[in-house]
This record gives C-alpha cells, structure tokens and sequence, in this order.
C-alpha cells in the first residue's frame, strides 16, 4: 500500500460528469479539494493554486507549452486511466444552431469550456463545412447571446437545457466520433510533474473505482438535483460519458491535438505524457 506524503490540493468540476471521478476526495484526508468551471481550473494550476486538476485537455498543451517556453513552472504530466470523454454520443456537449448550417455567422462559445470551444470550431470547419465567427458571451449564451445563430453548452447546462425549435442541434461528441472513428477526450487530471505523483494517482485512481462502482446512487442524485429522469442519468453515467484513458482515447487526444494546431487553437510540439500506474496495474 502506498503511504501518501503530503497533502495535495486538487481542482475538480461540479458537473455531473465528474462526479464518478471525484468520488470521495472532498472528504480523504490527503486532499484539498476545490471545485470551479474547467476553464477556470486552467488558471488556478496556472496561479500555483493546485497541484493537480481535472483540467480540459486544450489546457494541458497550453501550459505545458507556457511551462516549456517560461520555465516559472514545471511541465504537466497526465494522471493514469482517468478522463472524462466518450464514444460517440455524449449529450452534454452541443452545438445549437438557430439558423441552417450555411447562414450561421456567429457562434457564442461557453465561457465554462476550453475544449468543447476548440472542438466546435474544428466540427464546423470539418464536418459542417462552415467558418462563422466565434465570441465570448457573458454569462449564459443562450439567454445573453439571442443574437448569435447558434451556441455552445457543456456540462449541466447542455443536460437540462429545454430544447426550442432549433434547426440543428449537435451533439459534438458524436459529431467527432462520425468524422474520425475515435474516441473524443474532453478532460483529464493533470499534474506537475513532481515527486511522489504515484501517491496521487493511487489516490484519483482509487476515487475512480469508487466512483464506478456508485454510479446508481451517483445517478439517483443527479436525478433529482437536476430534475432529469433517471433513466437518463442512468444511460448517460454508464453509457455516454467514458472515463478511461487507454491507447485509442489516447490516439484521439492526439488526433484532437494535430486538429488544434492547425486551426492555431494550441502550441506545436507538445508532447502526450502519462504517468504510469502505480504498481503496474489498472485502474
């Protein structure tokens, strides 16, 4: 059993989503847990504030990119088998269109996401066969935004969003999983590379297999907290969203990562780096 050193400050986000990987944190007793939107876990790593994050993984070439050029910090290293992404549909990440894909100009991004706003752009361009403008509402692009032919929801804002009469709505993890055949990753813990990073992945790993494996009661809670039937959480918690990070979800974060490099959406050269599991065994 690995002996925990230290004390380690980990920033999650509320969402649903993330619950099965947060399981338990906000109560061990090696943890400091801070819960904040994903784009603003960017910044709190950023700031010096956590030492690790479950951070979008845009994020993590941009500061490992900023730690390479810079040298204030050290570079990021991802946590072992641990990601919030999907194969194929994932329902809480869309696109919703108030014009026909042609006549959409301007696109409101979520000011919650990084990555789902780097990943819109590349389904316009790719799938849609569009370029419209992008722009930063404040705070809710669908009530904030009216003008806008179309925006962005992540997170609990996509799942409880009562759907008008859109022309499309698109789900992007789907959209994504139709264009190129592999898994989408939309976040991942991430850390500064460091001592004793083992212990903090046996920590995160073992809050994974307690999520998992409450994912009834996980759901029952999600129902009611955001008035969605069961069944629906259900599905979305088992079926949608994927936690692992194995060799395909890696394969499609590199894909994702080339795509974003050629739209200029992330620095160039940035390497994948996993921690290994700790012992040797999964997760």
């Amino acid at each position: 059993m690995i002996q925990v050193s230290r004390k380690w400050r980990v920033g999650t986000v509320s969402f649903l989503n993330a619950w099965p990987l947060s399981y338990g944190l906000d109560g061990h007793p090696q943890v400091d847990l801070v819960s904040a939107h994903p784009s603003h876990l960017a910044e709190l790593m950023n700031d010096d504030l956590l030492d690790a994050a479950l951070l979008p993984t845009i994020d993590y070439f941009r500061l490992t990119a900023e730690a390479l050029e810079r040298h204030r910090h050290k570079p990021l290293v991802l946590m072992p088998d641990m990601a919030i992404g999907c194969r194929g549909e994932v329902t809480s990440v869309k696109l919703f269109c108030r014009a026909e894909y042609e006549n959409i100009r301007h696109v409101a991004l979520d000011p919650a996401s990084h990555t789902s706003n780097c990943l819109v752009r590349i389904i316009c361009r790719q799938v849609l066969g569009i370029s419209p403008h992008y722009r930063w509402p404040e705070p809710d692009p669908q009530q904030m935004d009216e003008e806008s032919d179309a925006f962005v929801l992540i997170g609990d804002a996509a799942l409880t969003h009562q759907e008008k009469v859109y022309y499309h709505v698109v789900d992007l993890g789907q959209a994504w999983y139709r264009k190129f055949g592999q898994p989408f990753v939309f976040a991942a813990w991430a850390a500064r590379e460091g001592e004793h990073l083992d212990e903090l992945a046996a920590i995160l790993l073992q809050a994974k297999r307690d999520g998992l494996a409450h994912r009834d009661q996980l759901a029952a809670l999600g129902a009611d907290m955001l008035d969605l039937p069961l069944d629906f959480v259900r599905r979305y918690l088992y079926e949608q969203v994927r936690y692992d990070l194995g060799p395909e979800e890696l394969a499609g974060l590199a894909r994702f990562y080339r795509l974003a490099v050629e739209e200029e959406l992330a620095p160039p050269n940035i390497p994948i780096r996993v921690l290994p599991v700790p012992g040797g065994g999964g997760a």
